[in-house]
């Protein structure tokens, strides 16, 4: 019957409607869920590529027309069922509005996190290179303190020579000059004994 083929119609179309907003409101509640329970940027950036093409393809998915149908000849409940369809006509339009601005901002949200991990890695290289020239440095540090102390303990034994070669030289001169004065004095001995030889010599030339 025309009843029949009528509330078929809006059953159809209603069931249509109702599944496409269920499947919205479940990304919806899907994606808002990732945001908030991510327990790093880097895993929600990992899912961007799934939610961007189901949010695409729900986006893209056209939304099936709404025939009108006459309830002047249907029972009330058909009419009431109607302004439930229109109702959710109209709640169709309203999530695409908030789906928009909701995905809007999903974008947005993803864009700073990619952008905050960017700084959070540049931030992480930069120090690893930080602590890289540190340690280089300390081990160049290393390096001359073990140099420096090397240079000066062969100073240390240089001027240990030098100290005992002085020494040496110290005592060689004062040998020398006991030697010197003991010559000096052996030759003033041997010329009191050729003095005191020719006085001799000459008394015993008198007698």
């Amino acid at each position: 019957t025309a009843q029949r083929q009528k509330l078929s119609l809006l059953q159809h179309d209603l069931t249509a409607c109702l599944l496409q907003l269920e499947a919205i409101e479940e990304f919806v509640q899907e994606v808002i869920s990732s945001t908030e329970q991510s327990a790093s940027p880097h895993q929600l950036l990992l899912r961007q590529p799934e939610l961007l093409s189901r949010g695409h393809r729900l986006v893209g998915k056209p939304v099936p027309a709404i025939e009108h149908v006459s309830s002047d000849d249907l029972p009330r409940e058909t009419a009431e069922r109607e302004v439930r369809l229109r109702r959710a006509q109209d709640l169709e339009a309203l999530l695409r509005v908030k789906d928009s601005l909701l995905w809007s901002s999903i974008e947005e949200g993803l864009a700073r996190q990619k952008r905050r991990g960017e700084e959070e890695a540049a931030a992480a290289q930069a120090r690893e290179w930080a602590e890289s020239v540190q340690a280089t440095s300390q081990e160049e540090l290393r390096r001359w303190s073990e140099l420096a102390d090397s240079y000066y303990q062969r100073m240390q034994a240089m001027q240990a020579e030098l100290e005992a070669s002085q020494q040496e030289a110290a005592a060689l001169k004062a040998h020398n000059e006991r030697m010197s004065a003991y010559c000096q004095q052996m030759q003033r001995t041997q010329e009191q004994l050729r003095a005191a030889r020719a006085d001799a010599a000459a008394a015993r030339a008198e007698a």
